[in-house]
């Protein structure tokens, strides 16, 4: 489609055209690829999902399994075992109920893009289910690269009377990519509720419209 271009601009000698140029190649220059790679247009936003567990027994499920489809390649790639892989409206091994709108999208598109995670929120019907770390595991093309927890009960705050939410705040260290799984278990018949604050995300497609942004304004 062709670039609409003020036409002002046009009689006036371009000299605003050739400022807004100047000024983007000046930021281009200074914050380099990496800086413009950086897109900030889903900061801010929030995930949440909500597990419903009618079980006998806890169930370990993956929230985000990175580039991996199957519980199976779970396990074989990230060397981790999981109960199954959420998804919206469908009842896993017939007693977990997940509810999150789109999260077939999120899973496809935090793959795909980087994305920081700025906080996480995590609430449940009781208190034991915050025993329960979230956990994160890391694999590559040849190697497993390790897991990380997050245990829940380190974030409670004594002056905070609901003992069933924790917000976890200080996670400058934690992206969800392609290579990065997120699970957590559930415990028997409970509900808990995971909401994900979105950061910084590292967009290749951002750099092409910045440099459609220099060439044709």
């Amino acid at each position: 489609m062709k670039r609409i271009v003020n036409l002002s601009n046009k009689f006036s000698g371009g000299r605003a055209v050739v400022a807004a140029k100047a000024e983007k190649l000046a930021k281009m220059t200074n914050a380099g690829i990496a800086g413009l790679l950086l897109d900030n247009g889903e900061n801010g936003s929030v995930l949440r999902i909500t597990i419903v567990s009618t079980a006998t027994a806890d169930k370990t499920i993956c929230l985000f399994p990175g580039a991996l489809s199957s519980t199976a390649q779970l396990s074989n790639i990230a060397g981790i075992t999981v109960d199954a892989i959420a998804a919206h409206g469908a009842q896993l091994t017939n007693t977990i109920d997940v509810n999150c709108p789109n999260l077939a999208y999120y899973q496809q598109e935090l793959a795909q893009v980087p994305s920081r995670i700025k906080s996480i929120m995590v609430e449940a019907d009781n208190s034991r289910q915050l025993s329960y770390p979230l956990e994160f595991a890391a694999f590559g093309l040849i190697n497993q690269h390790g897991k990380e927890q997050i245990f829940l009960t380190k974030y409670k705050d004594p002056k905070n009377d609901n003992d069933k939410m924790v917000v976890v705040d200080d996670l400058q260290w934690l992206q969800l990519d392609r290579y990065k799984a997120m699970f957590l278990t559930v415990g028997a018949g409970r509900t808990v509720t995971i909401e994900l604050t979105i950061g910084e995300r590292f967009n290749a497609g951002s750099v092409l419209e910045y440099f459609a942004d220099c060439v044709g304004c």
